[in-house]
């Protein structure tokens, strides 16, 4: 497996790996019609653009992007997401590690975001801390997600 910085190029590819995983692992925690939205405001334009304006990183396996993570300059984690067909491999630690290690790296010292219910458990395991429940309002409908951080520490 290959961890490297994404591209615009790697959109099309990355927005059907997010749809699909909506659709075939967050499904288990959100109704029907939450996903239905949640999976039609997933665009190659949004994806293009939150490569351009964030920290945007894939791993691949054999030339294929099986997940990304992406993060901001002030440490806010947008997204981690794996393919289904890779779960439980370890992708979405390893990509998580990178994000983490690059954020040490520009001195951000707190890496914050705001999770799904489903993968609320995945970070919590990597040493993040609820902070809260938050609902995020998408297409007239309402995503709970739960608010999580965790101190980086500092590498000497």
């Amino acid at each position: 497996m290959r961890i490297r910085k994404s591209e615009v190029e790697d959109s099309e590819e990355i927005t059907e790996l997010h749809k699909r995983t909506v659709r075939e692992v967050n499904d288990r925690d959100y109704p029907e019609e939450v996903i239905r939205r949640w999976v039609n405001n997933i665009t190659r334009e949004n994806t293009e653009k939150e490569i351009e304006e964030t920290n945007f990183y894939v791993a691949e396996k054999q030339g294929e992007i099986v997940g990304f993570v992406n993060f901001t300059e002030e440490g806010e984690i947008y997204q981690v997401y794996v393919d289904p067909d890779h779960l439980n491999q370890g992708i979405g630690t390893t990509l998580l590690k990178k994000a983490e290690e690059k954020a040490r790296e520009k001195g951000i010292r707190k890496m914050k975001g705001y999770t799904t219910l489903t993968a609320q458990e995945f970070f919590r395991k990597k040493g993040y801390k609820l902070k809260g429940e938050a609902e995020y309002p998408l297409n007239n409908v309402t995503v709970k997600m739960r608010e999580m951080e965790k101190e980086l520490e500092v590498e000497e």
